[in-house]
């Protein structure tokens, strides 16, 4: 009897603080989904991708499913073909667009293994000789929340960025 009580009363509780908190609650409007790289960027490589192409087509089917599933949502993206859109232009068009969520897509690719493929003698000495060998062992996904607060973990974003010296004229941008 008592487990019934309490279990009604959870539930009575439950509906009246989800009720408050989504009288409340901040309602998301525009979202800008980023497929990150493109055009001559082509981010990390694959055994038969490139991460602008596979950027690409998961910021589109992503944005397809929120405008089915989410209408009310304005959806913007930063690019819809193979083009080039600078590091600095990103953020700028989730600014111009009063983004509450910006999502940036990337893959990321994991160094071949160096592993002995055999010995060779030189000088007396048994040398090994190396070879690589793919890594299929990683997978997974990571996620990243930035913030200035956050400032001592963004080494992720650092080398994720790292083709920005490949943009025209970036360091008169910094």
């Amino acid at each position: 009897m008592r487990l019934k009580r309490n279990v009604f009363l959870c539930a009575i509780f439950l509906l009246f603080s989800s009720e408050a908190a989504l009288s409340q609650g901040y309602k998301v409007k525009t979202i800008v989904i980023d497929a990150g790289h493109g055009g001559d960027k082509p981010g990390a490589a694959g055994s038969y991708s490139l991460e602008k192409n596979v950027t690409l087509q998961v910021a589109l089917k992503l944005g397809r499913k929120f405008e089915e599933e989410m209408p009310e949502v304005k959806i913007v993206y930063t690019r819809k073909s193979d083009i080039d859109v600078s590091l600095y232009r990103r953020p700028e068009i989730a600014t111009a667009a009063k983004a509450d969520l910006f999502i940036s897509i990337h893959c990321n690719s994991m160094p071949d293994r160096k592993v002995v493929t055999g010995y060779t003698t030189r000088r007396g000495k048994r040398t090994p000789t190396y070879g690589y060998v793919k890594n299929k062992t990683t997978s997974g996904a990571e996620t990243f929340v930035a913030g200035s607060h956050r400032l001592n973990e963004q080494d992720g974003a650092l080398r994720e960025n790292a083709d920005i010296s490949l943009e025209k004229d970036y360091k008169k941008k910094l």
